[in-house]
């Protein structure tokens, strides 16, 4: 059987959706996450590595490079891997993906945008050194063309089959969970926490739930009226409460994050996988990957709260597009579609 050496975070659904990808065609999938190799206090000081001066920074970076990297290459000599698969670049540096070529196929799934990642100086070398590159976002492309990248392609997972999909609600998962508009995710302290929360007012006075951590208490400061609406998760929720929340509530607001220039948000697919109508903030990809199919577009915030009552006011409306789109989605995104394409750029 083939091997597959995965590079990815444990906690993202990505994980399971290209894991369910690589078994269909055969492959045996080994996953590492490096934060599996710190210590509590080790995790502590770096995440404060942005908030340090660069020079102790650097060192701290250099430190942790070459503790992760080192134990890379010994799983990868242990494993001896066909394919080594990596979700952005995980802290791989230009040599240990050069090490890995010499008996391997490395390939880079862009999550974020490659040039705009903070605290990861070795990203752009380590991608440059793959010898397969996909993106979700046609404008990354693009750009890694520009840099003097040749075997780039664009690419739309799906979604993860086992964690998201339709369930029946109880009386009481919907009395806990259920609401009209949902939203689920985490914030930023930074311009892009104030177009989320901007995004998210859009909703305020609405049947309406946003889930999400301690970074959007923040923007309360200029949005009062989401404190409301705000249920804080001191942890990660796992995700059968996520598919439960979603196939509890009618519509997703989903915002383009803001290091998407062209590209699509994967929380569009888990929307459509759970059952629930994603009503997403437009960006160009949007016109290709749907293309044949209606899917509620966010063109201007003004018009989203209309948009919202549009679809929950109207059941059989909503519910006939939550089909079509998992239909759409299951005939084109499906693990066997996707898998087509992938390998066949290897």
């Amino acid at each position: 059987m083939k091997k597959a050496l995965f590079l990815f975070p444990n906690n993202y659904t990505l994980l399971d959706n290209f894991r369910s990808i690589f078994w269909s065609n055969g492959y045996e999938v080994v996953n590492i996450d490096h934060n599996s190799f710190f210590t509590p206090h080790e995790k502590k000081i770096n995440s404060y590595l942005l908030k340090m001066p660069w020079k102790i920074r650097w060192q701290i970076l250099e430190k942790i490079n070459k503790k992760v990297n080192k134990k890379y290459i010994d799983i990868f000599d242990e494993l001896n891997p066909d394919v080594v698969f990596v979700y952005n670049e995980q802290k791989l540096i230009k040599d240990t993906v050069a090490y890995f070529n010499k008996k391997s196929t490395t390939a880079f799934f862009l999550g974020d945008n490659p040039l705009f990642i903070q605290n990861r100086p070795d990203n752009l070398a380590a991608i440059l050194e793959g010898q397969v590159i996909f993106s979700p976002d046609s404008y990354w492309l693009e750009q890694m063309k520009i840099l003097g990248a040749k075997n780039v392609h664009f690419l739309i997972p799906g979604y993860a089959k086992n964690l998201n999909y339709n369930k029946n609600i109880s009386d009481e998962d919907a009395s806990k969970w259920g609401s009209d508009i949902v939203f689920v995710g985490r914030q930023y302290h930074d311009t892009w926490g104030y177009k989320r929360a901007l995004f998210a007012n859009q909703f305020v006075g609405q049947n309406f739930k946003i889930y999400g951590d301690l970074a959007w208490k923040k923007w309360f400061r200029y949005f009062p009226n989401l404190e409301k609406h705000f249920v804080l998760n001191e942890t990660y929720l796992p995700f059968e409460t996520v598919n439960t929340i979603l196939n509890a509530s009618k519509v997703y607001p989903i915002d383009a994050n803001s290091g998407l220039i062209n590209g699509l948000h994967i929380r569009i697919f888990e929307a459509i996988g759970s059952g629930i109508l994603p009503l997403v903030e437009y960006r160009k990809d949007l016109d290709a990957v749907f293309d044949g199919v209606e899917i509620p577009i966010i063109h201007n915030y003004n018009n989203a709260k209309a948009l919202a009552i549009d679809y929950i006011t109207k059941d059989e409306k909503r519910t006939t597009l939550i089909h079509n789109l998992q239909n759409f989605i299951d005939q084109n995104y499906s693990d066997s579609e996707v898998g087509k394409h992938l390998f066949s750029k290897f």
